[in-house]
């Protein structure tokens, strides 16, 4: 009898009429029709090949990603999504004329976009200088305040509106200033009279900061960014001296440090430096020659001087060993020098023709300036670190 079943069972098998419309063919056996609509049996991979060929996808993800650049071109109403390596761009996103992005940020796991939707068009004023902005708004004006995630390739992954989320108080203060997000991409910050207001995206929680104030210090007309993920560096005022320092908002620590007669500017940071740079007079077009550095973990500060203008474009990396500045002589090009930190010794210098210096970046270990053209945007000096 047990015989006579294995039989049975043999013949069906071979007969292959044992199938049912609802099942799948099995993962070794996809039928794909050929073309001459004949059936053809494509075999798949092993489960070894298949995570060596993920691996490598992952891999190519990661080195696309690493220097791709996403900006907001105000006067053509495009977010422009650019390798900046092969200087191409690689894809455009539309913007309504009832929209205004707010910022675009670059994080661990993709992009932010942060982006109002208006009751009217958003009107958009082009400058004398070719410099276009969009007005002041009211919290009437504004419909929707929204986080736009997208992945590493820039497909769209959710939306969060947040506006309904703040205190009326504030909302006027919130969609006038533009936001900053750590790197790992869970915490959105802004300066709010004063205070530091904080949204954590997983826990939608919103933590307001009034440690600033505390100690006297306005950062109306500053600047803060995050240095590292929990710590937020900043410029402003002590009575009438200049104040800059940073504010950890894990631990409620506050370090801050009295610098006169120095026009804070800009800042650039990263997971260890806090690096100050000073603005260019308009009158003599000429700065300070210097820029002030703090180590964030160790609390030392110092000032490095560079050549003139220099102070206007500059930061330290985040090994400790160099100095990138990035000087502007004409329209016409730029040049940049590398200096040891540690002795101020120039290292390297290259200058750049007919292109204009959009600033210095980090991606993953290696450190460079952007450049722009009226028609691509690349990479003009790299510098790799530990």
């Amino acid at each position: 009898m047990k015989r006579l079943f294995s039989i049975l069972i043999m013949l069906l098998f071979m007969s292959g009429c044992s199938v049912s419309k609802n099942n799948l063919p099995l993962e070794t056996d996809r039928v794909e029709k050929g073309e001459n609509n004949s059936s053809v049996v494509k075999e798949s991979a092993s489960p070894t090949v298949k995570a060596e060929k993920r691996e490598a996808s992952g891999k190519k993800t990661e080195e696309f990603f690493l220097w791709c650049d996403l900006d907001y071109d105000i006067g053509e109403r495009l977010l422009i999504f650019t390798n900046l390596q092969d200087e191409k761009i690689i894809k455009n996103i539309s913007v309504g004329k009832r929209e205004r992005i707010v910022g675009t940020y670059k994080v661990e796991n993709g992009f932010v976009v942060v982006k109002m939707k208006l009751k009217k068009n958003d009107n958009v004023d082009n400058q004398s200088d070719g410099v276009a902005f969009s007005f002041q708004i009211s919290e009437e004006d504004v419909t929707k305040y929204e986080l736009i995630f997208y992945d590493k390739q820039l497909n769209e992954r959710k939306k969060l509106d947040i506006l309904d989320l703040f205190p009326k108080k504030h909302k006027e203060s919130i969609i006038n200033e533009s936001p900053i997000i750590n790197k790992t991409g869970d915490i959105m910050a802004w300066n709010v009279d004063n205070y530091i207001v904080c949204f954590e995206f997983k826990t939608k929680k919103i933590r307001k900061y009034d440690e600033l104030l505390r100690h006297d210090i306005s950062i109306d007309m500053g600047v803060i960014k995050f240095v590292g993920n929990n710590k937020i560096g900043f410029t402003g005022w002590k009575d009438e001296d200049g104040c800059y320092g940073y504010f950890n908002i894990s631990s409620g620590e506050l370090k801050s440090f009295i610098e006169n007669d120095y026009d804070m500017s800009d800042l650039y940071t990263n997971a260890r430096f806090l690096c100050i740079n000073d603005g260019q007079d308009p009158y003599t077009q000429s700065s300070s020659g210097r820029i002030l550095i703090l180590n964030c973990i160790t609390n030392e500060r110092c000032s490095f001087d560079v050549d003139g203008i220099e102070s206007t474009m500059s930061t330290v990396t985040e090994d400790g060993k160099y100095v990138i500045a990035v000087k502007r002589p004409s329209d016409e090009e730029f040049r940049v020098r590398l200096y040891d930190f540690q002795t101020g010794k120039k290292l390297d210098e290259k200058i750049v023709y007919n292109s204009a210096p959009e600033g210095i970046g980090q991606f993953g270990d290696t450190y460079a300036v952007i450049y722009a053209t009226e028609t691509k945007k690349g990479v003009a000096y790299e510098i790799g670190i530990e």
